[in-house]
């Protein structure tokens, strides 16, 4: 019906076709990506835990993962350490989904932090998920973050998960990937 109303113009989008596995690591073996602090690729250790849940003994696929401190919890009065990919060509890619396995403990957010991140230059982060309170896994937690707004048709993409900063008591497992 017209109503005398002025026209309407819609943006649509449509998307065609099945979604593809761009880049995908089972950890198996060592990715090479950059670590500080003591994140490291290997096989946890199953400890920590002085305040929540112990690091897992082994990957959601195997053995390995990649962990903040595989002997146990993560540090006090930690500055923020990164673990990040190599850099990703994601040109050509729509639609773009993070998805991995998390085993995470930290703190509430007014005193530690877990941070996952995006950059197309290597250099401005853009943060796509951060822990606002405690999270205690304790098991192994899907995690499916939509990333295409940041990442999406760009040649340059990296991403970091950020352990810390952390302040002066109460210590968690931290990230295991």
């Amino acid at each position: 019906a017209d109503d005398g109303g002025a026209a309407l113009d819609l943006p649509v989008s449509l998307i065609i076709g099945e979604p593809i596995v761009r880049y995908e690591w089972d950890l198996s073996t060592n990715p090479g990506w950059d670590a500080e602090g003591d994140w490291a690729w290997g096989v946890p250790e199953g400890r920590g835990g002085s305040d929540g849940h112990r690091d897992p003994s082994s990957g959601v696929t195997g053995d390995h993962v990649y962990g903040y401190n595989l002997a146990g919890d993560y540090a006090d009065n930690m500055r923020a350490k990164h673990l990040t990919t190599r850099t990703l060509d994601m040109r050509a890619m729509v639609g773009t989904t993070l998805r991995f396995h998390r085993w995470l403990g930290v703190e509430e957010a007014s005193y530690d932090h877990a941070e996952v991140a995006v950059s197309t230059d290597g250099s401005t982060w853009t943060t796509v998920w951060r822990n606002t309170g405690e999270v205690d896994d304790g098991a192994w937690v899907p995690v499916s973050l939509d990333i295409s707004a940041y990442v999406d048709d760009e040649p340059s993409v990296r991403i970091r998960w950020t352990m810390g900063s952390t302040d002066e008591d109460v210590r968690y497992c931290g990230w295991n990937l």
